[in-house]
């Protein structure tokens, strides 16, 4: 954030706390009520008498477009604190844009469109004071003190910002910016336990939740930060109806209103802001990580995530931490550094926030002290804390300093300003906090215990910052860095051989033995796929019932029975196959197959679980129309194969009828039709041999036996016919990118020049270095990742390329995806170099997807259901090895044909269309997100 005012830091340290406001930290109330404007003398308090409340007056004007005012009349000085809090912070950024929210906070004191300059200048020279701009993870805002007789320069400044800043937003303000804020970000990390924060963020939430980064957001995500995606950013969340301003002191309520309508009256509302839910994410586990940084001193960090702001547990939390560590008396500063003397300081705090809040207790280790002994000694006073009653006596002290602390704030026009917007801003009213300040004077210790125990569990980060060693290079020995080292010749993949039997009901079992552990997979591997269902979906939701129950067991004591075995039940689904698998312990594989087996053949199919499964599948589906990735998905293979059951099951309304009307009647249709043995493969990898396994599987599966009145299900696949190229427009209004797509179909697995295609489209887009990656994402920088994949399949399958790309460079990206298709197949086939480096990761990085049982599994059944020879792997590299750049041209000729591509666009039609358009790469078609069609 701007300081230009070094003289006065401890101004700038005040008003960050007082921005927070104290009640929303659990550390203070922030009273306020609707109260006359006229002074009220009241006569002193009794000392020993109860403390009296102090309600803080105010008026509030909402303006026409949205903006709140909250006026606060105190005529004891000539002037007024001028504050403007954008309910926008970094939990309002998205993984990859993070620091948005603390780069405008820059960017907004660097002029607008009608003062191009500094914004401190004006106000410097007007005697203003507490200048400043700050931003969390919840708010952004802004404010100053200033003279009466200078409000109508700041009001104009701040409206001229909030209405007008986009023409003074360039290019080179937007580097600068950014430069200094990389330098704030290195600043703050060079500090001592500078990386605790962000260390903190991502280990106490999961990636994507709104508060695992920091508010100053990260280097990377900084240098990707384009014009127009700041430019966007101040449109979404800048407006006034996302907005506070609050005028406190030497000012009326009606002189202000006419102020601020005559310089925010006119600007325009932005869009409505959606706001996330409650998100606490509190841990299930304790984590622990240890930090080495140049300090002086270790240092002990617990943390735990929290009840979220303005929640009675917050508050209670907040009690907590001042009887933890508030002061000399409190119980671990009487512990770890009165009493045993392991410790320089102790402090705990609530950071509260509008998701979920964060307690973390510090504690600064003398360098020679025994670090497991503090730790001990820490659990041990938290233990007792959360068990032991207290006497009501030391909460009283605390709400007492608490008041003080209040009242304090109260000589302040800039800290009353901040109580009232923060109170506005994160709690809807100033009431709120008067309703929260009572909480706090009826708190008992009771309720403070109840919240310890409830929040302040194992489930929490254990953070040890150590001084970090100095180290100095060594003698080091003659490596060459000239050039890379040359890497050895690769080793092969060699599967471990199988061995055939065959049950008396027909099924064959294919047995690999991996005798390194003592465990077992196996796969029921079924002669039918998905493509083989009568109706959309209707197979997933019958092997998806699986797990809710069997032959007397619920959901829950199959669950429980599995987990008991130390087993695992598993589904894995695709048009051309289905395997249902278990995994078990060589020790109680016979108890595990009869679950198995019980669990397969006895489904139980409650009504109420299938209700719910039918909820969720809709939910999902829907889900899936409003994600770019989700609208390719329901829509790319419906659209290539058309009614080839390998694209009719993915037709969204065929999905929604089939999910509603499937009954617990009709999965049993579907069980005695799909569940039988009849042509299964039975597929065991693990530590079992033959001679141990033939019994034990006659005993469990022999007796199996299909239905003999309902016919057996099979993938019998008719011909696909080539779909006719079409540009496929999807609309996603106000989408910042566009996911752009080719698709077209490619010969079958065994078709001869198969390995051929596989080199060419690992040049193409299947590595990190190939064509399609190195031109959108490393050279034009228009996409994070663009790839290229062959899929697979029993008949025809899907090759595909595909990229999301920024929205404004849609055309672009599809004609450079074009471009790089037509020459793989024409004029720049693979390079030597290109196959070469295709070649070796190819080769080299089969044998690691052996390294496991499930890996050979899942290996051989790749075998299995595509009809490849035994020896495939085993003899891959050599193939590989032979095909040279003329065989991999031709092979690319049959791949790579911009002439059959049909394209897929998801993106904001309003912006991209008539671009995409002129490009004529096919006739269009637009649809929307269910594949209906528009036009």
């Amino acid at each position: 954030m701007p300081d230009p005012i070094p003289v006065f830091p401890r101004l700038k340290q005040w008003s960050l706390r007082a921005a927070t406001g104290l009640a929303l930290l659990g550390l203070g109330g922030c009273a306020a009520l609707a109260q006359p404007q006229t002074p009220v003398t009241t006569a002193p308090t009794a000392i020993g008498a109860p403390l009296p409340d102090a309600p803080l007056s105010y008026r509030k004007h909402i303006l026409a477009n949205g903006l709140t005012l909250l006026v606060h009349e105190d005529r004891k000085a000539p002037l007024v604190s001028v504050q403007v809090w954008y309910h926008v912070g970094s939990k309002d950024e998205k993984p990859g844009k993070t620091g948005f929210a603390h780069l405008f906070e820059h960017l907004m004191f660097n002029g607008s469109e009608h003062h191009d300059d500094e914004f401190f200048r004006p106000l410097e020279s007007a005697g203003a004071s507490l200048i400043n701009g700050t931003t969390n993870s919840d708010r952004t805002n802004f404010y100053e003190t200033v003279p009466t007789e200078a409000l109508d320069l700041a009001l104009w400044l701040e409206s001229d910002r909030m209405g007008h800043l986009l023409p003074a937003v360039t290019q080179a303000k937007l580097d600068e910016q950014r430069g200094v804020v990389k330098n704030e970000k290195r600043q703050r990390e060079n500090q001592p336990y500078g990386k605790v924060d962000e260390l903190l963020s991502q280990a106490l939430y999961p990636v994507g939740h709104p508060y695992s980064w920091t508010t100053i957001g990260s280097m990377e995500d900084l240098d990707r930060a384009s014009l127009e995606d700041v430019h966007d950013w101040f449109r979404r969340y800048y407006g006034p109806n996302n907005a506070t301003l609050v005028l406190a002191g030497d000012i009326g309520f009606d002189d202000a209103v006419a102020r601020v309508e005559k310089a925010f009256g006119s600007i325009p509302p932005g869009p409505a802001v959606g706001r996330q839910e409650e998100w606490v994410s509190a841990l299930g586990e304790e984590r622990r990580l240890t930090l080495p940084d140049q300090v002086t001193q270790p240092r002990l960090y617990r943390a735990w995530n929290v009840a979220r702001r303005g929640s009675t547990d917050s508050l209670m939390l907040g009690f907590a931490a001042d009887l933890l560590a508030g002061d000399k008396a409190s119980r671990l500063y009487r512990r770890l550094v009165t009493r045993d003397g392991l410790a320089t300081a102790v402090s705990a705090d609530i950071d509260p926030g509008e998701l979920g809040s964060q307690f973390v207790i510090t504690v600064s280790l003398k360098p020679d002290a025994d670090r497991a002994a503090a730790e001990a000694a820490l659990d041990e006073e938290l233990a007792k804390f959360a068990q032991q009653p207290f006497p009501a006596s030391e909460l009283e002290r605390i709400k007492t300093r608490l008041y003080v602390m209040r009242l304090s704030g109260r000589e302040s026009v800039a800290a009353k300003a901040s109580e009232l917007a923060a109170c506005q801003v994160f709690l809807g009213s100033p009431e709120a906090c008067e309703r929260q300040w009572q909480t706090q004077r009826e708190a008992t210790p009771e309720a403070v215990r109840a919240a310890v125990q409830r929040w302040l569990t194992p489930g929490q980060v254990r953070l040890t910052v150590l001084p970090a060693p100095t180290l100095v290079a060594g003698t080091g020995g003659d490596l060459d860095r000239r050039q890379l080292p040359a890497v050895g010749e690769p080793a092969g993949i060699q599967l471990p051989p199988l061995s055939r039997f065959r049950l008396s009901n027909g099924i064959e079992v294919l047995l690999a033995e991996r005798h390194e552990v003592p465990l077992v997979r196996l796969a029921l591997l079924f002669p039918w796929g998905t493509a083989a269902q009568p109706e959309a979906g209707n197979v997933e939701m019958l092997l998806g019932m699986l797990s809710e129950g069997a032959a007397g067991l619920s959901a829950e004591k199959l669950t429980e029975a599995y987990g008991d075995l130390g087993a695992s039940f598993g589904v894995d689904t695709d048009a051309d196959s289905v395997a249902i698998s278990l995994g078990a312990t060589r020790a109680r594989l016979p108890e595990s197959l009869q679950l198995f087996l019980r669990n397969l053949r006895e489904p139980s199919f409650p009504a109420d679980a299938l209700a719910r499964r039918q909820q969720r599948k809709l939910a999902g589906l829907r889900a899936n129309t409003a994600s770019p990735g989700g609208i390719l998905g329901l829509n790319q293979y419906r659209l290539m194969y058309g009614e080839h059951p390998y694209g009719r099951f993915n037709s969204l309304p065929r999905l929604e009828a089939a999910t509603l009307a499937l009954t617990t009647d009709g999965l049993r249709s579907l069980a005695a039709r799909f569940l039988r043995p009849e042509g299964v493969r039975l597929l065991v990898v693990g530590d079992v041999d033959a001679a141990s396994l033939q019994p034990l599987l006659e005993a469990q599966f022999g007796s199996w036996q299909g239905d003999s009145t309902v016919a057996a299900a099979t993938s019998a696949l008719p011909p696909v016919s080539a779909p006719t190229p079409r540009v496929y427009l999807f609309d996603k209004p106000g989408a910042e990118q566009t996911l752009i797509a080719a698709a077209d179909l490619a010969p079958t697995l065994n078709d001869p020049q198969r390995e051929a295609m596989e080199l060419a489209n690992a040049v193409l887009g299947g590595l990190f270095t190939s064509r399609l990656n190195m031109n959108l994402r490393e050279d034009k920088h228009w996409s994070y990742g663009a790839s290229s994949a062959l899929g697979e399949a029993v008949g025809p399958a899907l090759f595909y390329a595909q990229a999301a790309v920024e929205r404004d460079h849609s055309a672009d990206a599809l004609r450079e995806a074009r471009a790089e298709i037509a020459a793989l197949g024409g004029p720049r086939p693979p390079t030597a170099a290109e196959l070469d480096a295709a070649r070796k990761s190819l080769i080299r990085t089969l044998p690691g997807a052996a390294e496991t049982a499930d890996g050979v599994l899942d290996l051989y059944r790749r075998l299995l259901v595509y009809g490849l020879p035994e020896d495939h792997y085993s003899g891959y590299a050599a193939r590989l090895s032979a095909l040279d750049a003329k065989a991999v041209a031709a092979a690319a000729r049959r791949l790579a044909r911009p002439e059959s591509l049909s394209w897929f666009v998801v993106g904001d039609l309003a912006r991209i269309e008539a671009s995409v358009r002129a490009l004529k790469l096919a006739p269009v078609t637009v649809l929307a997100a269910d594949g209906s069609v528009l036009r």
